[in-house]
């Protein structure tokens, strides 16, 4: 097959862009060109005007996992990082997130949602020891599978001391994720909390009650827990300013 020319693959990008908006199609046709989009032309001019036409569009702010293999990552996540400080690559069933954890432009990040992406303990890890997130805001791990050792390392991570948000519902960090969690001092700002699911049970609940650096939660959900009545007017009681959702 011949390799044009990006700019002769310009007019085509536009019209799919334009009348599609598919990712699928978008796919297919990358992977046809492949060899152009990973020409030093194409990621100059392809893949910069590609992202910066995706990402306002509605229903097209997920990046499938494919795409990770069609082009450089760190090309990726460069121009999708200079399009604003938010990243969202939530169900793209990614599971090893080393390239993302590790690459130098997600400094100026401030959110980042990986919800929905199988990471598990050691995937967790790496995001709690990545320098390069220490201006995150807002981080959304929901729907993993993070349990007591991935819920330390992210609690008592220095680079995540300026989260306000944090969201690990529906994982598996039991009581000892969350005494983590709720005796870190580098989770202190947190104002939104999400737990949802994570079977905390009354013990792991009491530790959030008793934590002195959850004061400042303003929403926290704790629904399917197994907590019980008087443990939940502890947790009222301790925490008098919070949106509670049990």
């Amino acid at each position: 097959m011949t390799m044009l020319s990006a700019q002769a693959l310009m007019g085509e990008l536009r019209s799919i862009l334009a009348q599609e908006k598919s990712w699928s199609l978008l796919t297919s046709y990358i992977s046809e060109y492949r060899k152009t989009f990973e020409s030093e032309e194409g990621s100059a001019i392809l893949i910069p005007y590609l992202l910066d036409h995706l990402s306002p569009q509605e229903g097209m702010r997920e990046m499938p996992q494919e795409w990770f293999k069609i082009v450089d990552e760190t090309t990726i996540i460069s121009h999708l990082c200079l399009l604003g400080n938010s990243l969202n690559l939530e169900d793209n069933n990614l599971g090893d997130v080393r390239e993302i954890a590790n690459s130098p432009h997600l400094q100026n990040l401030t959110s980042l949602n990986l919800g929905y992406n199988n990471i598990g303990d050691e995937e967790a890890i790496e995001i709690a020891n990545s320098p390069h997130l220490k201006n995150l805001i807002h981080l959304n791990l929901w729907a993993n599978w993070i349990g007591d050792e991935g819920g330390r390392e992210l609690a008592n991570s220095p680079y995540l001391q300026n989260l306000t948000s944090l969201s690990l519902g529906i994982n598996q960090l039991g009581s000892e994720g969350v005494k983590e969690i709720a005796n870190s001092p580098y989770l202190k700002h947190l104002t939104y909390l999400n737990l949802y699911g994570n079977d905390l049970g009354d013990e792991g609940v009491r530790e959030i009650a008793n934590s002195p650096y959850l004061k400042h939660l303003t929403y926290l959900n704790l629904e399917y827990n197994n907590i019980g009545e008087e443990t939940q007017a502890l947790l009222r009681q301790a925490l008098p300013n919070t949106e509670i959702s049990f």
